[in-house]
């Protein structure tokens, strides 16, 4: 479980959460991207952006209903 929010400087000590300056979309690890915020700097994010961080389908679960391609939506 990655938590990418450019606002949060650290979630909490357990370091099962990860504060990264910029995401990386150089690596394919990932089954699925929830987004659950709309910040401005995620809406430069594309659905191939997306596509290459996922492993096969692409599957978002958008909760603020942000992206046309998402595969589900709130």
């Amino acid at each position: 479980c990655l938590v990418y929010d450019p606002w949060i400087k650290s979630l909490d000590n357990s370091k099962r959460f990860v504060h990264l300056p910029d995401f990386d979309f150089s690596q394919k690890n990932y089954d699925a991207v929830v987004l659950a915020v709309n910040h401005n700097q995620f809406s430069k994010y594309t659905e191939e952006m997306f596509r290459k961080i996922t492993k096969g389908e692409l599957i978002i679960v958008d909760v603020k209903s942000s992206y046309d391609f998402s595969t589900w939506r709130l």
